[in-house]
């Protein structure tokens, strides 16, 4: 991770940002966005998916197209970095099948139609790590997809 951030320093402190936390569907998680210029928070938010695309598997297309065409509308220049969340799914965790392929179908959906110079997936514990939130943490989508783009903040700025 301190490799990633050092060799996109530049593009971190001094380009236009877009941090993402990403959303696996389910009805109390949204993707959530914070912009960033010249390492300066402008605006965070999250994406509006009405709950009738939040229903069910049936429904993920429709979901992930909206999610697709919200933040292409919403964002239509070039980012210089794109930051995103991901995570690894390993066979012998605990981790939700499901939950992990619709994680990464809204991966798919938000890097597909942004346009971006550059991306960097984080994974969870790497950026809390950084912020060392430990103890404090509250899940919320937008404090997330804010934290991840302060977080790789904070690292470029001790990274020469």
């Amino acid at each position: 991770m301190i490799k990633a951030i050092k060799s996109n320093r530049k593009a971190i402190l001094e380009g236009y940002l877009l941090a993402v936390d990403p959303s696996s569907g389910s009805r109390s998680s949204l993707p959530a966005y914070a912009v960033f210029r010249k390492g300066i928070l402008k605006s965070a938010g999250e994406v509006p998916v009405p709950i009738e695309l939040m229903k069910g598997i049936n429904y993920t297309p429709h979901r992930l197209k909206f999610i697709g065409s919200y933040l292409r509308d919403k964002f239509p220049d070039a980012f210089d970095l794109l930051i995103i969340e991901c995570i690894y799914y390993r066979i012998n965790e605990k981790t939700n099948l499901k939950s992990y392929q619709q994680l990464n179908q809204s991966i798919g959906a938000i890097t597909s139609n942004l346009q971006w110079n550059k991306i960097l997936n984080v994974l969870p514990w790497e950026w809390k790590k950084l912020i060392e939130v430990a103890g404090i943490y509250e899940k919320q989508d937008v404090t997330d997809a804010i934290q991840i783009g302060a977080a790789m903040i904070a690292e470029a700025r001790k990274c020469q």
